[in-house]
C-alpha cells in the first residue's frame, strides 16, 4: 500500500512520502525458509531497494583478538540507506556481546531514510530483540510482524514447476505424480517428526 501510495505521488510530481512502519519481522520455523523466499518477500515490501542478507553469528564472530569482529559491520550500515538489511539468527543479538551491534543498528535506524530492517527468526527472537531495543520494539510494532507457515503441497509443486520453467524444463504428467507422491511422503514424514 506504501508503495503504491509513493508510485502515485511521484506520478503526481510530489516527492516520496516514507513513513514509519516499513521494517518488519517475519516469524519463520528453523529450516522454512531460503534466500530466495527472503529475496521475494522484501520486494513485495519495498521492490526499489536492495536485498542484503546477514546473519548475525557471522556478524559477531571473533577475529584477530579483537573481542568483536565488527568488520565490514560498518560498511554495511553505511550503505543500509540503499537496501532491505535481512538479519536472521537473532539470538546473537541477546546474547553476550550481540548489544553492541543491536546499538551500532539503533543508531543507524534513527538516521536512515529509505533503509528497511527485516527480522527474520522465531516468534520468540523477534521478541526478544524488540524488548532488548527501544528503537526496534518501536520501528517494528505487533502489526508489521508477519508468520510464514509451511507451504502445502500443492504450493511446493507449483514451485518445483516453476523453476523447472525458468530452466526450459517441463514435468511429463507421469514425472509429475512422482513428484506430488515424493512431496506427499516428505511432508507426512516431516510432520511425523515434529
Amino acid at each position: 500500500v506504501q508503495n503504491a501510495f509513493n508510485l502515485m505521488r511521484m506520478e503526481h510530481g510530489l516527492p516520496e512520502c516514507w513513513e514509519g512502519g516499513q521494517h518488519c519481522a517475519l516469524v519463520v520455523q528453523e529450516g522454512l525458509y531460503n534466500r530466495e523466499q527472503l529475496y521475494s518477500f522484501s520486494q513485495l515490501v519495498n521492490p526499489s531497494l536492495t536485498f542484503e542478507e546477514k546473519d548475525c553469528r557471522t556478524l559477531l564472530e571473533r577475529r584477530n583478538n579483537e573481542t568483536m569482529a565488527m568488520g565490514g559491520v560498518k560498511d554495511m550500515l553505511e550503505e543500509w540507506n540503499e537496501s532491505i538489511l535481512c538479519l536472521h539468527h537473532l539470538s546473537a543479538l541477546t546474547q553476550a556481546g550481540g548489544n553492541v551491534l543491536l546499538r551500532a543498528i539503533e543508531e543507524r535506524m534513527l538516521t536512515l531514510k529509505q533503509g528497511i530492517l527485516m527480522l527474520v527468526g522465531s516468534a520468540e527472537e523477534i521478541q526478544q530483540v524488540r524488548e532488548a531495543s527501544a528503537v526496534i520494539g518501536k520501528r517494528i510494532p505487533q502489526e508489521s510482524i508477519y508468520r510464514m507457515g509451511e507451504y502445502s503441497l500443492a504450493e511446493q509443486v507449483h514451485w518445483v514447476q516453476r523453476v523447472l520453467i525458468n530452466k526450459h524444463f517441463t514435468l511429463t504428467p507421469e514425472a509429475e505424480k512422482v513428484l506430488v507422491r515424493e512431496l506427499g511422503k516428505r511432508r507426512y514424514w516431516r510432520k511425523e517428526a515434529l
